[in-house]
């Protein structure tokens, strides 16, 4: 595990070889959220480390993204600038 980032072999919760994929992501996500979460209800203030997980800005970005893939499909598969 020496190869791997501090932050990585923390977010990864399952023995090496088992598939992660979703169940890890949104086991992260959550993770992050409540720990700024409680920081934020116990006075503290979240480091920029606590804050990883989308914000309300991130899901906008994300339905803009595929709004602008489904105007491509209806145009035949088109460049559309997002």
């Amino acid at each position: 595990m020496g190869y791997n980032f501090p932050r990585t072999t923390e977010c990864s919760t399952l023995p090496f070889g088992h598939p992660e994929g979703l169940y890890e992501a949104f086991a992260n996500m959550y993770k992050s959220f409540t720990g700024a979460l409680l920081k934020k209800i116990n006075g503290e203030v979240p480091t920029q480390g606590d804050l990883d997980y989308p914000t309300v800005e991130a899901g906008i970005r994300g339905v803009k993204f595929i709004s602008a893939c489904l105007k491509s499909s209806q145009m035949g598969a088109v460049w559309t600038n997002v």
